[in-house]
């Protein structure tokens, strides 16, 4: 069976190039030669007579970088269960918090910081690491990161007192802040566009960072002066930020015509309220199990696991299908599913079953953060050059963590001034501001994000030379 060549690609061929590059997918490899002491593969001749058959071959072909499924496998399992590991420091810490609050006699005022410090640098310091990651390259970045969090997390066992162990919580927040990107860089530098990227990324994607940033609680909420303070002088250093960024900075920490892909721009303000949507349904539906429905700490761990089972499949489903499906379907039915999370526990009657309302908000939750990661995880990948890959990984993971951290902060406000209708209407309150936030996403989504079947197609970078290649020869 032949292939008629692809009219986007051109029609003067190069026979051995071709020749060269449809045996490499015959064998095994993508045809991306890795360049000495880089993340980023050489790129191979360009070949305007590039079959749509020869694409889609190199798409599925296991990455010339591996010698044998052993040595992928092991790279994927290191990459994964970074995620892991980052995920243990954020939301597993807070198990031991009633400890070390009792151990280390940490005012009420202060209970927060153990926890927060570590997602606060992370957040902090994303962007700084992902573009050092893309100037360097991945790898020393990524592995430092991990040697960093090992020596750190060390030297945190042995706290004396809790200003070293917050102290030591905030510089572990480095190791995961150079990782997490990198990790993104190394998966989307190695993995060329197909359905094997699309598999790679969703098993990345069920072990990813999804625990709570936890803030200072406003007892007073407007009333409280620092509430006020902290707005202004936000807003104060964002708006220098973004000068500073966009008209003195020569290399910017994150340029703006990363927005220039059509779509990114509503993309990334859609993904700000979902993902701000998910981090309140997380902790207030923790609440709300506890407070309300009288759940005991192990009933909630044993309620929740629909999340965990979901987390497994739904990202697996996407791999499978995304090359099939568009991304744009997936990400409505994603979206349906952020809305109704929060719809049932809004709408949940006082002594309501477990069954007839959690149960599906938890399948809802899982289905809207697992789809809708993964799909934008791979579209913002497949969209940028392999020199700003570590970029495209620090803005991921930054928007995941601030989104999170923000409206969690308009939330605990909601909650606090409507306290007043007593804890279970105050809670409900909280899971309509979800909604509200979820319904605004879904607007964006539908009105201005197109994502389409994630297929195997040339590189950005093979993107690049094939037009660099006919301008000069026309």
């Amino acid at each position: 069976m032949t292939s008629m060549p692809s009219p986007v690609l051109g029609q003067d061929a190069w026979p051995a190039d071709r020749e060269d590059i449809r045996s490499q997918a015959q064998e095994g490899g993508h045809g991306q030669e890795q360049a000495p002491g880089t993340d980023s593969p050489k790129q191979p001749p360009s070949d305007p007579y590039y079959s749509e058959m020869d694409i889609e071959k190199l798409g599925r072909a296991r990455p010339e970088a591996f010698s044998n499924a052993w040595s992928e496998v092991a790279f994927c399992f290191s990459i994964v269960m970074s995620q892991v590991l980052a995920e243990y420091f954020i939301s597993g810490f807070n198990v031991i918090i009633p400890t070390l609050v009792e151990e280390f006699d940490i005012p009420d005022a202060m209970a927060v910081w153990p926890a927060s410090a570590f997602s606060l640098v992370i957040a902090s310091v994303l962007l700084f690491f992902g573009r050092l990651g893309d100037m360097i390259g991945g790898f020393p970045v990524y592995v430092g990161g991990m040697a960093w969090l090992c020596v750190w997390s060390l030297i945190a066992g042995f706290s004396k007192n809790r200003l070293m162990l917050i102290f030591c919580r905030a510089l572990q927040g480095l190791g995961p802040a150079a990782y997490l990107p990198t990790s993104l860089m190394l998966l989307a530098n190695v993995y060329r566009p197909g359905p094997r990227k699309n598999l790679v990324f969703s098993i990345y994607g069920t072990c990813a960072v999804i625990g709570i940033l936890r803030s200072a609680h406003a007892a007073n909420g407007w009333k409280t002066p620092y509430i006020y303070v902290c707005f202004i002088l936000g807003f104060l250093f964002l708006g220098a930020a973004l000068y500073v960024e966009g008209w003195v900075a020569d290399h910017p920490l994150l340029p703006f015509d990363l927005f220039k892909v059509p779509h990114m721009t509503p993309l990334v303000i859609m993904l700000l309220f979902f993902y701000g949507s998910f981090g309140v349904f997380l902790l207030y539906g923790t609440l709300y199990m506890v407070h309300i429905m009288g759940a005991s700490p192990m009933q909630v761990v044993a309620w929740c696991i629909p999340m965990v089972v979901g987390g497994f499949i739904f990202p697996l489903a996407v791999g499978i299908f995304l090359h099939l499906v568009s991304g744009t379907v997936l990400l409505a039915f994603s979206t349906l599913a952020w809305i109704g999370s929060g719809l049932l526990f809004a709408l949940m009657p006082v002594g309501a079953s477990y069954w007839a309302f959690a149960f599906p908000a938890m399948i809802c939750a899982t289905m809207g953060i697992d789809v809708t990661f993964n799909i934008t995880n791979i579209f913002i990948t497949t969209k940028q050059p392999s020199d700003r890959q570590g970029l495209a990984g620090a803005l991921i993971n930054s928007v995941l963590h601030l989104s999170i951290a923000f409206f969690l902060g308009f939330a605990d406000l909601a909650q606090v001034e409507t306290d007043y209708l007593g804890r279970r209407k105050s809670y409900q309150v909280v899971f309509w501001y979800q909604v509200g936030c979820s319904v605004v996403a879904f607007a964006i989504m539908v009105l201005l994000v197109r994502v389409s079947r994630a297929k195997s197609e040339l590189t950005m970078d093979e993107r690049r030379q094939l037009e660099m290649e006919q301008r000069s020869s026309g």
